[in-house]
């Protein structure tokens, strides 16, 4: 989802990049390679906004990345940051080894 709202990605060194049709191929095969290992993935993005946007307007009041009454959508033309794949089952065993230790010290 966050993938196909970005158009250009920073890359090794830290450079803007554009999101061509390879590089956006690229991405996909990594994702697909981190689920095909039991990860899930998360993508970061930003978007830069001139110097003086009131960002906290652009936002609406539905809060769905919607803008104001210029209709900016603040979900769009963002810069690809980085991709972390999560091994669910561990983030889920050690949250219920929490909660369980949790419990325990209230009883």
């Amino acid at each position: 989802m966050v993938l196909s709202r970005c158009t250009s990605v920073l890359d090794a060194n830290g450079t803007q990049q554009l999101m061509t049709p390879e590089v956006n191929a690229a991405l996909q095969s990594v994702i697909v390679g981190m689920a095909g290992r039991g990860l899930r993935t998360i993508a970061f993005a930003l978007r830069m906004f001139p110097a003086g946007t009131n960002a906290a307007g652009l936002l609406g009041t539905d809060n769905q990345g919607m803008g104001d009454q210029e209709g900016v959508c603040v979900e769009e033309d963002m810069v690809l940051i980085g991709l972390v794949g999560i091994k669910v089952r561990d983030v889920v065993e050690h949250c219920c080894w929490d909660v369980e230790r949790m419990l325990h010290v209230i009883r």
